[in-house]
């Protein structure tokens, strides 16, 4: 991403302070996500280094601008686990006392705030936003918006349209 894009998300963040009171954590979770996977990219993608500093925030902070990196593409918590020198069981242990969700949820929350930026903001089909986002398929999609927000994502489409 360039500085512009940086300094866009940047002047989006000051109009977040006008936007809807209904809509304003959503927004400030997406550019947090959005900022993350920025600096994630800029400063940590393709750099591995072995002696990983194993301490709370710096570790967990690591492995939450990978999941932001590669959120749509397959991910599962073995992959992500082994990636950061973990067994599967203690690093959803330790993921879920870092985060309080479940690596499932986090990475379905990723995943819902692009969509739900998508269905608000084209006039893309949901099945191609689900794809675009990482959903393994529409249906996935289609119950992380109901679980969240209890309707259907036709309707969150209908109800947040050109809003973002």
């Amino acid at each position: 991403m360039s500085e512009i894009s940086f300094s866009m998300k940047m002047d989006w963040l000051q109009c977040i302070g006008q936007s809807d009171e209904a809509i304003r954590g959503f927004k400030l979770n997406m550019l947090l996500y959005e900022l993350l996977s920025l600096l994630y990219s800029r400063f940590v993608s393709g750099v591995r280094r072995p002696e990983l500093v194993r301490s709370g925030r710096n570790i967990t902070m690591q492995i939450i601008g990978y999941m932001t990196s590669h959120r749509k593409q397959h991910l599962e918590a073995t992959d992500v686990a082994r990636e950061f020198g973990y067994g599967r069981e203690h690093f959803c242990r330790l993921f879920r006392k870092a985060t309080g969700k479940t690596f499932k949820e986090f990475l379905t929350d990723l995943r819902l705030d692009d969509a739900c930026r998508k269905l608000s903001g084209s006039s893309a089909s949901i099945a191609s936003i689900a794809r675009e986002c990482g959903f393994p398929d529409t249906r996935a999609l289609q119950t992380a918006v109901q679980r969240k927000y209890g309707i259907r994502a036709q309707e969150y489409r209908e109800r947040y349209e050109n809003r973002n």
